[in-house]
């Protein structure tokens, strides 16, 4: 017997999906599938179109990995701002995939601001693709995350642990258990970032 294996998404991704499917007459299995791939194969496609327009001499290694960077950096911007996946609780916290987050402190001189971050639940989603313009540090004191920067460097934090986020990196933390703490430090404040502006 085959065990079932579900994904969890959540609600504005089904209805994304549900919409989709009457656009197309696919099944919701059919688009799932396609968009999975599309991104699982993406860096692999990207990186052979990289190598083939270096290896020609039509860019240089340099002007790629400008353009790369400027086209993630736009790509995860437009997912930021779309606010789909952050929002803030009756209790004045943000939730984003599985953690929930409060600030603690915002200096008055602009020099830093202080945030907390729990797992909400045990389903290790992420928090979206993100930068900020300053240096971020995630300091984790109780369980343990996975932090994706810039695509490629997937790291595992555990307790007591630290992760220093350079400024304009794109980036996503996920809590991997359910007692996952940490304390996030931004330098300078990015106050908007708390309510998804």
């Amino acid at each position: 017997m085959v065990a079932d294996k579900h994904l969890v998404l959540d609600e504005d991704v089904h209805r994304k999906l549900k919409q989709r499917k009457k656009e197309t007459g696919l099944t919701v299995r059919e688009i799932g599938n396609s968009v999975l791939r599309s991104v699982l194969w993406r860096h692999s496609l990207s990186d052979l179109i990289g190598k083939r327009l270096v290896d020609s001499g039509a860019i240089s290694v340099e002007e790629y990995t400008r353009i790369r960077e400027e086209a993630v950096r736009e790509a995860t911007t437009k997912l930021y701002n779309t606010k789909a996946a952050i929002k803030v609780s009756k209790r004045g916290t943000i939730v984003t995939g599985s953690w929930e987050v409060r600030e603690i402190s915002c200096s008055s001189d602009g020099l830093y601001q202080v945030l907390e971050g729990w797992a909400r639940d045990g389903r290790g989603r992420p928090m979206p693709p993100h930068s900020h313009a300053g240096d971020e540090y995630f300091i984790v004191l109780k369980g343990r995350i996975r932090a994706t920067v810039e695509e490629r460097e997937t790291e595992v934090v555990k307790a007591p642990g630290c992760l220093r986020v350079p400024a304009g990196a794109v980036h996503s933390v996920a809590p991997l258990t359910r007692d996952t703490r940490l304390i996030t430090v931004l330098s300078p404040p990015e106050p908007a970032y708390l309510v998804g502006e």
